[in-house]
């Protein structure tokens, strides 16, 4: 697979996922403040846990929103087309 390939279908699916980006920060962010705590820094641990919570439950209400938003479109676009049977 091209670069080219793989970067359309990570736009494709970061489009059809809003959410992911924020997702993809908390995961990294937990493991960041793991890595801290296991150093011997508590206090840095829990501040970057903090914003690592943060940025999982703003890509949740972002990608609830989406779901929300395209679902309605979707049912709507399905209930103005004409339907198949007599």
């Amino acid at each position: 697979m091209r670069f080219d390939q793989l970067k359309r279908d990570f736009e494709r699916d970061f489009k059809a996922n809003p959410g992911t980006p924020f997702i993809l920060t908390f995961m990294v962010l937990l493991e960041h403040a793991g890595v801290l705590l296991a150093g011997g820094a508590p206090d840095a641990a829990g501040a970057v846990a903090n914003y690592a919570f943060y940025a999982l439950v703003l890509g949740i209400a972002i990608q609830a929103g989406a779901i929300v938003y395209f679902g309605r479109k979707r049912s709507r676009s399905i209930s103005n087309s004409p339907s198949s049977s007599p």
